[in-house]
């Protein structure tokens, strides 16, 4: 694993890399910071992908950087500008818990320009992403403050041929209601 660091304007964020392949950014939780995703750096994965460990500013070795709050659309300009640094092809973001609001805040980003994830027409990657996004509210994750992904929820359901994922079963309804 290489350790690198990006700096722009007064931001220094530290990615920790390792692996071949395809980028994929991993966004680690809060109070947490890359080492979360240490197994994953030194797995198998990194034999197929390069797997760029992030830690978001005033995480681990990036320091806070003098903001009086450090929201999810700062922390998605800070993945974009990592994105733009590391890579010209399309990267995966894989965001657990604070990870997971900041990837959902460049999802919001991107489809306040765009319709669909890839490009002018409906693919493999809507398709791949809707499965995920749509259920995050069953594991508390709301989505109301994020209306250009509700916007592209309700294209994904319109398109020809949508078939809408299963009801959670009773087991799965308990579960969910009891994480609240």
């Amino acid at each position: 694993m290489e350790t690198r660091f990006i700096t722009f304007e007064s931001t220094r964020l530290a990615v920790h890399v390792a692996g071949r392949g395809p980028v994929a950014i991993l966004l680690h939780g809060y109070p947490l910071d890359h080492r979360m995703w240490l197994d994953a750096l030194q797995g198998p994965l990194a034999q197929q992908r390069t797997l760029v460990a992030l830690d978001l500013r005033g995480h681990g070795l990036s320091p806070w950087c003098g903001d009086r709050a450090h929201t999810m659309e700062l922390f998605a300009d800070d993945v974009a500008t990592v994105i733009h640094t590391l890579s010209d092809e399309p990267v995966d973001l894989v965001g657990l818990s604070m990870g997971g609001y900041a990837a959902l805040a460049v999802m919001e980003r991107h489809l306040a320009t765009e319709a669909w994830f890839t490009g002018d027409e409906y693919g493999i990657a809507d398709i791949a992403l809707y499965a995920y996004t749509c259920v995050a509210p069953h594991g508390g994750i709301a989505l109301d403050a994020y209306p250009a992904l509700r916007g592209w929820l309700a294209r994904v359901e319109a398109t020809p041929g949508f078939v809408p994922l299963p009801a959670p079963d009773t087991v799965a309804q308990a579960l969910i209601h009891q994480s609240r």
